[in-house]
């Protein structure tokens, strides 16, 4: 996987859910220290909204600009970078960087504005969406689809436990495109 994807996805995640549990209850997180071994030698704490990830080969340096973290091969080529300016919910956050002396870590700390960390209380409700959810989804949003494919199957009356459904499904598919199928075939499948 990618440095970049992975740090942003796993900082913001760290960043949203230390700072809402803060300001959901209106007092201090009180957490204990959980870092968690990830892939690659990322390791996430929650405590102190860290994550620090550790390489063998290469080194981290900041960008020129000073907006990213560059990851670099031993030939000094640029593998990948993550930016220092996030956002959740469309919030800033800040990143603020620790490069160990060798260069084969880095430690990418978040913080974000109090006022803006407020804002996040509501953005931190969890939804579990499911095969069924997405499915029920996909059909109302593609439902004139699905009738004009159905209509369609009923012109072949012998035929009508099969061209019926496959009707519907074509229909679905021409107007949902790929959200659609894979919407099906999760729900058909007993996906989670």
């Amino acid at each position: 996987m990618k440095f970049g994807k992975i740090t942003a996805a796993v900082f913001m995640a760290v960043a949203a859910v230390g700072i809402t549990a803060a300001t959901a209850h209106g007092s201090p997180a009180v957490a204990t220290e959980q870092s968690v071994a990830a892939l690659n030698g990322v390791t996430v704490s929650p405590v102190d909204k860290t994550i620090t990830w550790a390489v063998d080969g290469g080194k981290f340096e900041i960008a020129a600009d000073g907006a990213a973290v560059l990851l670099k091969s031993a030939d000094g080529a640029t593998v990948d970078q993550v930016s220092l300016r996030q956002e959740i919910a469309g919030l800033p956050i800040a990143v603020t960087p620790e490069i160990s002396q060798d260069g084969r870590s880095v430690k990418l700390a978040a913080s974000m504005a109090p006022q803006d960390s407020a804002k996040l209380s509501n953005v931190a409700e969890l939804k579990d969406i499911s095969a069924y959810d997405r499915f029920m989804y996909q059909t109302q949003k593609n439902l004139p689809g699905i009738v004009i494919g159905g209509l369609l199957g009923t012109l072949f009356p012998f035929l009508w436990l099969v061209t019926i459904p496959a009707g519907m499904f074509l229909g679905g598919y021409v107007m949902g495109g790929e959200e659609f199928r894979e919407a099906v075939v999760a729900y058909l499948t007993g996906q989670p």
